[in-house]
């Protein structure tokens, strides 16, 4: 996002009457997968740009990945980070695919979205009053090109937090077990999604998105969003408000639990990318490059945690100056090149027909037609040599 696009919003948002911003949670606040930041209706998608130079341009593209579930989903499909970063890995002849929705409809919609804003999985799997598990059965039936479902799911519900039947901070207190009552319910309302994709046919897997450390230090809009949510968030917030510390502690555990569920199904990969912000960008107390990358390898996904577990990501990482959840564009094409290289570009590739060992010292190195080295090994072209 632009910082002309952040200052428009930030002077929209400072706008709004104050009355709107109490110390209390509003309705609109507490209503399941409500933003304020929230857009109605479909997105108008601009066409793509051209593809990099001689990445595949005579091809047509092929759809390989759907995109599915909440903001998450919702927000990559908006920015066509997948279809950017695939570009990038000179694979633009295969596609991504999906259709959003800024705003949860809610129930009796019958449109045929399935990337939904403030979609919960408990919404997903009442197929009688929302239609989009249908929907993305029904599109990978007119896609059997497409392999891959990215699935983003649960948030949501966890934020729905105590006044919606979510999580929230000492929820034991009020029932011995409740957090567990919460998580079996959520993982098995995930399970009738992912089933019911993967049983679209024997060739597709889901690929299940990790979210990310939130930041709710929003500042002079905290009362628009976070601060409401925090308390919300809270078993006891005027004595005992969850610290932000305790926010990442209940990210980690979310998935924990699902990194458990996946290494369960062989249809069901997962994506760990929390932490990653605080790699690329640091934490503010340590600089970019040096916080643990998130690990990519099943069955541990070690280093888990990556980054730093008691900082939340850099307010800049974030969609707005008043969104504590949702990254930015650029945030999000990181966490999509990750997936790429962990998971799409190892698939659309296919199995390894040739490898090429380094010989090492000064039998191996570069040379551009000019110069030359064995400093270290370069293949390729730079579109003049």
């Amino acid at each position: 996002m632009s910082k002309i696009t952040r200052s428009i919003i930030a002077t929209t948002l400072c706008l709004l009457p104050f009355q709107a911003m109490s110390a209390e949670p509003s309705a609109d606040v507490l209503r399941h997968g409500s933003y304020p930041w929230n857009y109605e209706g479909k997105l108008p998608r601009a066409p793509r740009p051209a593809l990099i130079a001689g990445a595949c341009t005579s091809a047509t593209p092929t759809p390989r990945v759907l995109l599915a579930g909440d903001s998450w989903a919702q927000y990559m499909w908006d920015d066509d980070a997948h279809n950017i970063i695939f570009d990038k890995f000179g694979m633009a002849d295969h596609l991504a695919i999906s259709q959003s929705l800024g705003t949860n409809p809610g129930a009796g919609y019958r449109g045929s979205e399935y990337a939904i804003s403030g979609s919960e999985a408990r919404e997903w799997v009442d197929t009688a009053n929302y239609p989009w598990i249908a929907n993305v059965v029904a599109k990978l039936q007119a896609e059997p090109s497409i392999d891959t479902v990215m699935l983003s799911i649960g948030g949501n519900d966890v934020l729905a937090g105590k006044s919606g039947g979510g999580w929230y901070k000492d929820m034991d207190l009020d029932g011995a077990g409740s957090e567990d009552t919460f998580f079996t319910r959520l993982l098995a309302d995930s399970t009738t999604i992912a089933n019911a994709i993967t049983s679209t046919r024997p060739q597709v897997d889901v690929l299940l998105s990790s979210y990310e450390y939130p930041n709710f230090n929003t500042g002079a809009l905290c009362l628009l969003y976070a601060c409401p949510k925090r308390r919300d968030l809270s078993r006891d917030p005027g004595s005992n408000l969850i610290t932000d510390a305790e926010l990442n502690a209940m990210m980690l555990n979310i998935e924990s639990r699902r990194i458990a569920w996946t290494n369960a199904n062989p249809r069901l990969h997962f994506d760990h990318g929390i932490g990653e912000m605080h790699y690329y960008y640091g934490d503010g107390i340590s600089a970019a490059g040096v916080l643990p990358r998130p690990g990519q390898q099943a069955l541990d996904y070690l280093p888990f945690p990556a980054g730093n577990p008691d900082q939340p990501s850099l307010r800049e990482n974030f969609r707005n100056i008043a969104d504590p959840i949702h990254l930015d564009a650029e945030g999000y094409r990181y966490k999509v090149s990750v997936q790429t290289e962990t998971t799409f570009f190892p698939k659309f590739r296919g199995d390894v027909s040739l490898t090429l060992a380094s010989l090492g010292g000064n039998l191996d190195g570069w040379s551009d037609g000019v110069n030359a080295g064995n400093d270290h090994i370069i293949l390729g072209d730079d579109g003049t040599r």
